[in-house]
This record gives structure tokens, sequence and C-alpha cells, in this order.
């Protein structure tokens, strides 16, 4: 029984004693009982007392149990609507792999063998392979989220499948729409299903994006284990993992301690003080911050000799391993890429290589799979010559679609564009090979979105639909085109979608402009955005409003926003509310919240109780976050357990944790092993790790590199860091040169070093 039941059953059971206790005086007077003459009106007080205080609580707990039951009825109710709405759910094993988005092969050649798939290849085992299914294996039984990482037509798709039909053929698959309605999400009846999420990026930057807090939830439900896979092209997916204008990473003020010595374990990390409201682009990134990741790049010379031990039964893999020895890859030649890119290079039809080079451009500046058949126009006549204009038969575009829709080659079923429908009968608009919209090299017709100029962004922004605007807003601020941001936004936001009124909010606020941003947010939060609340919070807290920080943010917690629950915890803590801090974290954590699973564990860790902590941390960490694979680390090395302190830091550094790498960078230097620190720590700071620089800079100081400390010092002191400041402060005071000393002490100091401003007073006392 959860807690709400038991409260619910306690008030019961306490207004079930008052009613008892009001029916003995009449009791006692009914059976003349001895007993003083004052017990009877005596017990009628307490029990009116008694009644008066706890009938409002039980009113107040019997209202909110009817809501949340009314809440959870229509999530149920919605979850099911939706689940209906995805195509029927089968086993793993029943699905026709067809259907999950692999690139379509070149034809099986008449005479061949007749037990050869038609549409699908011998499969050729990849490397990653051993790996993944291991994974799968290992998180079938609590739940887990793999996704595969590489360039377009690498085979991530079909090693996918291969891996959840070895491991998992008896689970359902879910196959949800990009874009599409995520509240099948919500349904408690998902254990056992692997959700299949090929193209992912189309699901994070759609109309309905999958949320973090979605993922976390699921993932943290260890009683109903889910599998996600997803796959993401490798670009994109160091994209949407980068964020533009994100606050430098904190750094460790003393300068080279123990990893254990540097943590602070005394409170929860990143302060109330600390956070800010999201970026663009957050829940992308600690989406696929929760992932495993498995990469897939060029075939290796393993998985080549494979294929060629399998060419012998399939002339598809004869064709394709024949053509080892080109720069593309064997699924790439699989999928006739090499046709593909030539068809579109070389077209002799102008206009259908406009259309396709409009498709390709307005893909990779954000806007959704199907580009309806009005932009392909208007972004078609950037690419034509004022010569193929003029000469422009007046059905060009017909001509243009049906050129670029034909098959290429002897492939007989793949085109660079092809049309695509929702529903029978009718055609929404056209997509394109994501092996053409990968293609980048040089010689392809359509420039990168960062290049790409501003009227031809301007052209898809103004003929795109409300939610495709704000995806391609998405896009260019990635890109850091933020006017193109803000106009894709601001049509975005006109038409209603909260995104993109949260997204200009926070560019308002990016660039100082609070009153804007609180109008903007106000509006989101209006329409029910709960990012937005949490946001007016944190400027009610910068200026020093707690009570309404404490309103807006408990607004958003009440509407079901776990960062919101776990900013009431910190709230309370900072208050010194240990108990209100507990509950809102446990009830952030119960719904996935791994930032309130770690504090949750530094709350134990403080009060002695590291069995609680390791505990919280590993629920943090089994959910994908890196900050608490760190933590299990440094509760690991101060025990003494190395292996295991490696282990997790290794954990975190793979996912993307500097912090990690650094302390992976400890641990060897404890060894002896200079070089593996100098590795671990250069990776840090080649990733932004100011304390990592520093500790570079103190590894070259000590063998006698000034320069080279210099340089690492002069890195971290521009990115803020006040240690090097300091540093480089007795750097030029050993060499005598004060007036550099003075300078970058005082520049320190100004900055709250107080090592700094120590060294300041001694220099001025000389």
């Amino acid at each position: 029984m959860g807690k709400q039941g038991k409260s619910t059953w306690v008030f019961a059971g306490l207004v079930a004693a008052m009613a008892a206790l009001s029916a003995v005086p009449g009791v006692v007077k009914a059976v003349h009982l001895p007993g003083p003459a004052w017990m009877a009106p005596v017990m009628l007080a307490v029990a009116a007392v008694l009644l008066g205080a706890v009938k409002p609580r039980f009113t107040v707990i019997n209202d909110a149990s009817v809501a949340r039951t009314k809440d959870t009825v229509a999530q149920d109710e919605g979850a099911r609507r939706s689940l209906q709405g995805l195509p029927a759910p089968k086993t793993v094993a029943e699905t026709d792999p067809t259907l999950l988005g692999i690139h379509p092969s070149i034809p099986l050649p008449a005479g061949a063998q007749g037990s050869l798939s038609p549409d699908l290849p011998e499969y050729v085992v990849r490397d990653i392979d051993a790996d993944l299914r291991t994974y799968l294996r290992a998180r079938s039984a609590k739940g887990g989220f793999a996704l595969l990482v590489g360039p377009a037509a690498a085979g991530k798709t079909r090693s996918a499948w291969e891996a959840i039909f070895s491991t998992l053929p008896g689970w359902q698959l879910l196959r949800p729409n990009p874009g599409g309605d995520m509240a099948w999400a919500q349904s408690r009846k998902l254990g056992r299903s692997v959700i299949w999420l090929n193209e992912i990026q189309d699901f994070l930057t759609g109309a309905a994006p999958l949320e973090a807090a979605t993922v976390r939830r699921l993932l943290a439900d260890t009683d109903q284990p889910v599998i996600l896979i997803g796959t993401i092209w490798a670009d994109r997916h160091a994209q949407l993992r980068t964020i533009p204008a994100t606050p430098p990473e904190p750094t460790t003020p003393s300068p080279a301690p123990r990893p254990a010595e540097s943590a602070d374990t005394s409170q929860a990390a990143g302060g109330l003080a600390e956070q800010q409201p999201n970026a663009p682009g957050r829940n992308e990134k600690d989406v696929l911050e929760q992932a495993r990741i498995f990469s897939l790049t060029a075939f290796t010379e393993a998985e080549w000799e494979r294929a060629r031990e399998l060419a012998g039964r399939d002339p598809r893999l004869a064709h394709a391993t024949a053509n080892s020895g080109t720069s593309l890859g064997l699924t790439q030649v699989l999928s006739a890429a090499p046709e593909l890119i030539l068809s579109w290079e070389q077209a002799d039809n102008p206009y259908g290589k406009a259309l396709i080079t409009g498709a390709v451009t307005a893909r990779r500046c954000g806007h959704p799979p199907t580009i309806p058949t009005s932009i392909l126009q208007a972004l078609a006549n950037h690419y034509l010559t004022g010569q193929q204009r003029a000469d422009a038969p007046a059905n060009w575009l017909q001509q243009g679609l049906a050129w670029a829709c034909q098959p290429v080659h002897h492939s007989q079923r793949i085109s660079p564009l092809a049309p695509h429908g929702d529903q029978p009968g009718q055609t929404d608009g056209h997509r394109v090979t994501d092996i053409l919209t990968n293609h980048t090299a040089p010689t392809s017709p359509a420039p990168t979105a960062a290049i790409t100029p501003d009227e031809v962004w301007n052209t898809l922004i103004a003929h795109a639909a409300p939610d495709a605007q704000r995806a391609i807003g998405r896009a260019a601020y990635y890109v850091e085109r933020m006017p193109q941001a803000a106009d894709a936004w601001t049509r975005a936001a006109d038409a209603g979608n909260t995104n993109a009124m949260y997204n200009l909010g926070f560019l308002a606020n990016d660039q100082g402009d609070t009153d804007t941003a609180r109008t903007r947010w106000t509006q989101a939060a209006d329409a029910g955005d709960t990012d937005a609340m949490t946001s007016l919070g944190f400027l009610a807290r910068d200026q020093g409003d707690t009570d309404t920080a404490r309103t807006r943010w408990t607004q958003a917690a009440d509407a079901g926003n776990t960062t919101a629950m776990d900013l009431l915890g910190d709230l309370a803590r900072d208050q010194g509310d240990t108990d209100t801090a507990r509950t809102r974290w446990t009830q952030a954590a119960d719904a996935g919240n791994t930032n309130a699973m770690t504090s949750l564990g530094f709350l134990a860790r403080d009060q002695g109780d590291t069995d609680t902590a390791r505990t919280r941390w590993t629920q943090a960490a089994d959910a994908g976050d890196t900050d608490a694979m760190g933590l299990l680390g440094i509760l690991a090395d101060e025990r003494g357990d190395t292996d295991t302190a490696r282990t997790w830091y290794t954990q975190a550094a793979d996912a993307g944790n500097t912090n990690a790498m650094t302390s992976l960078g400890f641990l060897a230097r404890d060894q002896g092993d200079t070089d593996t620190a100098r590795t671990r720590w250069t990776q840090a700071a080649d990733a932004g790790n100011t304390t990592a620089m520093n500790l570079l800079g103190f590894l070259a100081h000590d063998q006698g590199d000034t320069d080279t400390a210099r340089t690492w010092y002069t890195q971290a002191a521009d990115a803020g860091d006040t240690d090097a400041m300091t540093s480089l402060g007795f750097l030029a005071n050993d060499q005598g040169d004060t007036d550099t000393a003075r300078t970058r002490w005082t520049q320190a100091a100004d900055a709250g070093n107080t090592d700094a401003a120590a060294a300041l007073a001694r220099l001025e006392e000389q």
C-alpha cells in the first residue's frame, strides 16, 4: 500500500475511534456503568475537539485521493487510447522487420536460392553484436535503453532488430510514431515491451517530443521492465548532446585532490542557487544521456571477412564485397548508396535535382521527415539557375517529382524521394532518403545547416507548419542561427505552440531581457507548460522572492513536473526542513527523477547511512545518471576498492562525464601511471573541464615545463576558473613579474578565491 493509502486508512481509523469515543457517554448512561458524573461531558468535549481537528484533514486527504483517482483513471484512459493509435502490437518474433525502417536492399537476382529473403540479405554479424545482446539480456530483468549510433545506412536498424529478435523474441514490440501522441508511455501495462525508436532524433524534435522524464519513469519501474532501443546518426547524436550557451561546468576548488577528497558529498549536487531554466535542447540531451551507446562506424576487416564467407550464398553480398575497396561500407552498398549519390550529384533533370536538394536542405534544417510539396517547390527555386527557371515547363514540379521518385539503376525500389501518407489514398508529402541527407561530402549539392543561406532558412520557416517551425527553430538554435531560431519560434508561438513560447522566453532571459522572458513563460505556463512554470520560479528566486518561487514550483510539481518536485526539495533543504526535502525528493525519485535519487543518497550519507546512499545512487546510475556513477566510484574509492571505483568511473566517462575522466586520471596518477593520467585529463580538458586543465598545468609545472603549464592555466582561467588565475599569478611571481601576478590574483580574488586574496595581501606587504 502506498504512503497516501496508508494515510487515508490512518485518518479513517481515527474518525472511527472518535465516533466510538463520542458514543461512550451514551453507553455509560444506558447501562448504568459506574463512573464519576463528569465523565460523560468531558468525553463528549474531547470527542468534539478531536473530531474537529481530524475532519478538515480527512476532508483534504479524501478530496486529494478522489482527485488522484480521477487523474489516474484519465491517465490510464489516455494511455489506452494512445496505445490503440499505434500499429497493432505483436511480439518481436511475429513482427515483419521490413516495417521497422531497415533500408531496402538492392534486389535479389533471378535464379538465387529460394531460401533467401527477397527483402533482407543474409545478416553479417557485427563486432558490437555480442556486447549489445549481452546488455539486452542483462537488462531484461529491470529494463534498459540501448542506442546504436552511426552514419546513415551503417546497418544500425538491422543490427538492432537482429539483437532483439535474438534476445527478446517473446516481448511485445511497440512502434510509436515520431512526433505523435506520447500518452501511451503513461500506461502501467508496458512490462516486457520493446519500444522501437528508430531515428530517435525525430522522436526528440517532433511535435510531441519524447520527454526525458518519461524515459526516466519507464526505466525506474523495474517491476515492469521495458527495453527502449533506438538509432541515430553520429553527427546528430553529437549535436543533440551539445547545448549552445550552456553555463560552464562547475569546477572543483582544490588544486589536485584525490577524487574522494574533491567531491563534496555533504550535500546534494547542484545547489538550488546553481540551477537555471532548461535551455532549448536540454530535454534531447537528457534523453540521450540515459542510453547505453553502441557505436557502428566503418565496416571492420573482420566484418568484411564474415561478409565474404556469406557471399557464396547471397549474390547481394557478393556484389557488395566486390566493392569493398570503396569508401562506403557494405550496408551502404547494399542500400544502393553509390547509385543514389550519383543520381543526385550528376542528375540529368535540373528540376528533380533541385527538389531533392530542397528536401535534403529541409531535413538538415530540422523539418520533420514528411515534407509538403509546397515547401519542396519553394526551396527548389533557390537551387535553380535563372536560365532553368526561364526554361521551366508549366508542369516542371510534377515532372521533377516523377524523376526524383524513380528507382535508381537496378535497385527497383530505392529512390531519392518517395511519396508518403498517413492514411490510405492520400499523399501528405515526400520523404528523402537519409543516405542523401547524411551525404555531406564537398560534392554534395546541398549545404549543411550551419552554412545554409539566410534566404533559404527564411523560405523554409515561412512555408512550414507551426509544429515544423518549432523543430526548425531548434535546428537553427543548434547551429547558432539565433535570428532564424527566434523567427521560427515566434511564428510557432503565435500559432499556440507552448514549447516555442518557452524557448522564446529562454532566449530573452539569456539576453538579459527578464521582462520578455516572464511574458513568454507566463504565456506558456497559462497554457499548461510546466517547464515554463518552473522557469518563472527561477525568475522569482533570482529576485529574492522565495514565496513566489515556491508557488510556481508547487504548481508545476502538482502537474507532474519532477524537476519542480526536486527544486522544492532543494528549497526545503536550504531552509533546514529535512523532512519536507525528503518527502519532495522521494516524490520526484519515485517518478524517475535521478537528481532526486542522488539527493536522497546525499541525505542518507549525511546521516551516516552509507548503504541507503549506495542504494539511491545505484538506482540513479541504473537510470543512466553519470554523476551517480561517479559518486558510486567515490564510495568504492573511499573504502579502498579501486577496481570497483575504476569500473564506475569508466562507465561514467564512456557516457561523457568529464569529472569521471578526471577521477580516472587520479587513479592512474596514484598508481604511478603519469601517461594514463595525462591522457584522461586531456580527454576531460578537451571536453571543457577546467579542473582537468588545472591538473595538466600542475603536471607540466611539476615536470619543469612552465610554458605548457601556463598554456593550460590560461585556458582554464579564460573559462572562468579562479584557481587557474591564482596559479598564473604564482607563475608570474616566481619569474619576478609582480605586476602580472597582482593582476591575476586580483582577478581571482574579486571572484571570491581566498587563496588569491591571501597571496595578494602578502604581495602588498612586501
